[in-house]
């Protein structure tokens, strides 16, 4: 059995840095790490997303609703070229309240130049 490969590699660390961002609230850099037709599944209304827009208002409307942090607990490439990230996923009320705390596992394809092309999840 061989390791990740190398762009699997390049796009976990993509991914770790894509994390990081979005937990401190840097909504800009994460849509930048995105393909413009990217497919994203929204969580809150159970409902497939497509395209920076509608990822991008989806995220914006979020804010000042709630605060999202994922603390990623391990991040492996599968064969098919895909990116599983398993973590904690934390969810607070405006004022800073824990509403809600659970594992989640999120599953990402990437386009040949890194950008995320889709997460589904696991």
């Amino acid at each position: 059995m061989t390791g990740p490969s190398e762009a699997g590699l390049a796009n976990i660390a993509r991914l770790e840095a894509l994390y990081e961002a979005y937990n401190r609230g840097d909504i800009d850099t994460v849509l930048a790490g995105m393909a413009p037709d990217v497919e994203w599944f929204d969580e809150l209304a159970g409902v497939q997303m497509k395209g920076l827009e509608a990822l991008e208002a989806y995220w914006r409307e979020q804010v000042g609703l709630i605060t999202t942090e994922v603390l990623p607990l391990s991040i492996r490439a599968l064969d098919d070229g895909r990116i599983v990230l398993e973590g904690v996923q934390t969810v607070r009320n405006p004022e800073g309240q824990e509403w809600s705390t659970q594992k989640v596992t999120h599953i990402y394809r990437f386009d040949p130049d890194g950008l995320i092309l889709g997460m589904t999840l696991g």
